[in-house]
């Protein structure tokens, strides 16, 4: 007996499908957004035109992606506590301790030393523009996951993301009068980041250890903690408004 499986729950289950596997890829580059875009926008497309009461649904449908869209396109920000702000991401880039290294990645499959501290920026953008109604905020977290970075890029500006606070002979070096928690780390050669938390405490994603560690000014075993260094901050943290 043949049985037939009508098109749209097809392309919905492979859509959905391909999704899930690109959405658990640690990898994060332009193809694999450009991908689980398409595939997110397959699957919900697909999935409506399946049901019987269409135009309803699209009707909703609409109605819906247009209130999301307006309200990520809002122009206005709401003022942002940078001391609230700060606290968060420290939190959020603890979170993603003992997380496997993986080069090019920037979830909690595998991340690499700058995919950590720009994926805590991203998440704590996120949450601030979800629970405190912020339109900026989160167009703030797509445009930071959708431009991918390196540590070099962060040492250098990124698109004006990054503020240089100094250069010092080592981490060891830096007055701590000078460094606050969220501030990152760049090696001089453009090729490690470090993010400092407080107590003299940093965190990173370590290619040797192939893990994210927290290593303490006082006790630590890196290499990284000797090498020449950018100290940069995040504009967001430099600044009273998002």
């Amino acid at each position: 007996m043949n049985i037939r499986i009508p098109a749209f729950i097809a392309i919905s289950i492979i859509s959905l499908i391909l999704f899930f596997l690109f959405w658990v890829q640690p990898i994060n580059n332009a193809m694999l957004r450009l991908a689980l875009i398409i595939s997110g926008i397959t699957f919900i497309v697909s999935s409506l035109l399946g049901v019987r009461k269409m135009k309803s649904l699209l009707c909703a449908f609409s109605v819906i992606i247009a209130v999301v869209f307006l309200f990520i396109a809002n122009p206005t920000g709401s003022k942002i506590d940078e001391k609230d702000f700060r606290k968060n991401y420290v939190r959020n880039i603890k979170s993603y301790l003992d997380v496997k290294y993986v080069w090019g990645g920037e979830t909690f499959q595998g991340i690499d030393c700058s995919g950590l501290p720009r994926k805590a920026l991203i998440d704590t953008y996120r949450e601030f523009g979800i629970f405190s109604f912020n339109g900026t905020a989160l167009r703030e977290s797509i445009l930071h996951w959708w431009f991918d970075t390196s540590a070099r890029a962060m040492r250098d500006g990124y698109r004006g993301n990054t503020i240089k606070k100094g250069e010092f002979d080592n981490i060891l070096e830096i007055g701590n009068e000078i460094v606050l928690p969220g501030d990152i780390a760049v090696t001089s050669d453009g090729i490690h980041v470090l993010t400092y938390i407080g107590n003299g405490d940093w965190i990173h994603a370590e290619p040797g250890n192939q893990k994210v560690i927290i290593e303490n000014v006082k006790n630590y075993s890196t290499p990284w903690f000797s090498a020449p260094i950018v100290l940069m901050s995040w504009k967001v943290l430099s600044t009273k408004k998002v």
